[in-house]
């Protein structure tokens, strides 16, 4: 139904840019995650957070310190 706010990250590790944004469905807003090298060809993995929190950020390295 539609997407707004996208959040663009580049990820060395992967080699790709990380695209986080809010989603619009019947179910209502959600947070959504794709992967894409070139910006034509998207890898998408659908909503990764639950439709009341639309807060989200991808971070472009491993928070080891933090044990992530």
């Amino acid at each position: 139904m539609g997407i707004e706010d996208p959040r663009i990250t580049y990820a060395p590790e992967l080699k790709k840019y990380v695209v986080v944004y809010t989603a619009y469905t019947r179910d209502g807003p959600g947070v959504v995650l794709a992967l894409t090298e070139d910006f034509q060809n998207f890898e998408r993995y659908g909503v990764i957070m639950p439709p009341e929190d639309k807060d989200r950020r991808f971070f472009p390295i491993k928070l080891t310190a933090f044990g992530l």
